[in-house]
């Protein structure tokens, strides 16, 4: 984006959309870092409690689709001057299943028709790629096997524990016998990632959480809090993350070395199927930059076949661990 930008115009000219306002704030924050002598401004475009300026003159914008669309509508962004279009985790932010398509192809159709289009995604689904045609009809197109997707710094690991009233136990041996450092436990539901919080803090666990925002009733998260969870954990405030997808995809925390999934993740268009998508992006929280990694993932006899599914549709090969702390503590030992 930068090298599409004239700085002399003081107008907005890039613009990047992300799922989530955690990676907006990180794609924001690194673009801002690389452009911090070129003379840009730079925008972070999602919900927030002051007021946004009555006209945007940052030449670069960065936000979630919503907020962006609403500010373009509104004209405080003017849409008249784009050069380039980027769609970060493209593969969710264009799926027709998902709240977030129409709104991208909104603010696609409001932007210059001559504006490039880039569309980034470490995971492409094919039921994806036909509405992306209609999106971007001549675009280049750069992909990896998805046998080359599973990342080789990362050990992939699980433990079966049986019966599915035995993951919390597990899990709570696991982070009562080992150091384990900064990691995310990942859930399927605000609803489970608010049980199992309240479970591993009544445990004595120094525990945070982070899901989407909810402004009413006890479970209320409002963007404040979201951000300042984040602050915290990426300045290694707080060690251990319960968090639902809001956090699976793009962000980087280097310090964190180990992923649980606690649940599989399950995909909401093929029903009791696996989300094999997400579950490469979950695990990708760890290893980050050539930093090796741990994934751990908690299965009942519920859970097997889904586990089997994922190492045949990657082509991998998962280690079992007996749950043993002694064998985890070996298996992050060697990270070190």
């Amino acid at each position: 984006m930068l090298i599409s930008v004239d700085s002399r115009q003081r107008c907005p000219q890039g613009m990047c959309l992300c799922p989530t306002r955690e990676l907006a704030a990180q794609n924001h924050d690194v673009v801002s870092k690389l452009g911090k002598f070129t003379g840009m401004d730079f925008l972070l475009a999602v919900p927030r409690d002051e007021k946004f300026p009555r006209k945007v003159e940052s030449q670069i914008v960065v936000g979630t689709p919503g907020k962006v669309q609403d500010l373009t509508k509104r004209r405080t962004i003017d849409p008249s001057n784009f050069t380039i279009f980027v769609v970060d985790e493209a593969d969710v932010m264009i799926d027709e299943g998902q709240q977030m398509g129409p709104q991208v192809v909104q603010v696609r159709r409001m932007l210059p028709d001559k504006v490039q289009v880039l569309l980034f995604s470490a995971t492409w689904p094919d039921h994806v790629e036909k509405f992306a045609k209609m999106l971007v009809p001549k675009a280049n197109t750069i992909k990896v096997q998805k046998e080359d997707l599973t990342l080789t710094t990362i050990t992939q690991t699980y433990i079966d524990v049986g019966r599915p009233d035995k993951k919390q136990g597990q899990l709570s041996d696991l982070y009562g016998a080992l150091n384990i450092g900064q990691s995310i436990i990942f859930v399927n539901s605000r609803q489970g990632a608010f049980d199992l919080a309240k479970t591993m803090k009544a445990e004595g666990h120094a525990v945070s959480l982070i899901c989407g925002t909810q402004k009413t009733g006890p479970e209320r998260i409002d963007v404040a809090y979201r951000d300042r969870v984040m602050s915290e954990f990426r300045s290694g405030v707080t060690k251990v993350l319960i968090a639902t997808d809001v956090l699976s995809r793009g962000i980087d925390v280097p310090a964190v070395t180990l992923v649980v999934n606690y649940e599989l993740p399950m995909s909401y268009s093929s029903y009791g199927q696996p989300d094999f998508e997400t579950y490469m992006h979950r695990i990708g929280r760890t290893g980050r930059f050539g930093l090796k990694g741990v994934a751990v993932n908690l299965v009942s006899e519920k859970d097997r076949h889904h586990l089997e599914s994922i190492q045949s549709f990657y082509k991998c090969k998962m280690t079992k661990l007996s749950g043993d702390c002694e064998e985890m503590e070996a298996l992050l030992k060697g990270l070190r």
